[in-house]
């Protein structure tokens, strides 16, 4: 009797667990997305070793998680990152899903060559988020986001690509001499991508 007791009082605690977790998914995507799609605008910093010794990148970026309404732990996003060393003003414009599962938030961006980011170690609140990606390279990347009110998506979808279009249509800026400077591909794992110029 005693260990159908012990037993059953196993399977109770295992079922609270998985139960508080769940819970624990709901809150952390009420977090991410508000009340209705949070925007997130901040700096995602790279470090990385090359055969120099440490090297990185810094991105401007603003990120927008919105909720999928019929699953509370997943949606779709979009994101702009600023390379803020490049004299062009060069941009990325990716979108993506994400989930929450297990208190870990995975994106997976729109160029499915990529392997899922997993953002972990991090802190969240109404209107902070910050802490660690691994896209699954020796790289460290670090962010650093706070909740703002307003973001003007119209120039990175209807004047370059329709919404949730290819990713390789990528939004295009004008540098000095006027021509048009593309990038290539998705920004899923930062990666520097080769640029086409067309006159």
């Amino acid at each position: 009797m005693k260990k159908i007791t012990s037993t059953i009082a196993m399977a109770i605690m295992a079922m609270t667990v998985m139960t508080l977790t769940s819970c624990e998914d709901v809150y952390i995507s009420g977090e991410l997305t508000g009340s209705d799609s949070k925007i997130w605008e901040g700096r995602i910093s790279t470090y990385y070793e090359d055969r120099w010794g440490l090297t990185g990148d810094d991105y401007h970026t603003v990120i927008q998680f919105d909720s999928d309404d019929f699953r509370l732990t997943r949606g779709r996003g979009r994101e702009v990152d600023y390379d803020i060393r490049d004299p062009y003003g060069s941009y990325w414009y990716s979108e993506f899903e994400w989930r929450v599962d297990k208190g870990v938030i995975e994106l997976r961006y729109a160029d499915t060559g990529f392997a899922p980011v997993y953002i972990y170690e991090y802190t969240l609140t109404d209107n902070y988020f910050s802490g660690y990606m691994d896209d699954g390279t020796k790289k460290d990347i670090m962010f650093k986001l706070f909740a703002i009110n307003y973001f003007n998506w119209d120039s990175y979808f209807y004047n370059y690509a329709p919404r949730y279009s290819s990713p390789k249509m990528m939004p295009g800026n004008k540098n000095n001499t006027g021509s048009e400077k593309t990038k290539f591909g998705s920004k899923g794992k930062f990666v520097k991508v080769p640029e086409r110029i067309t006159e």
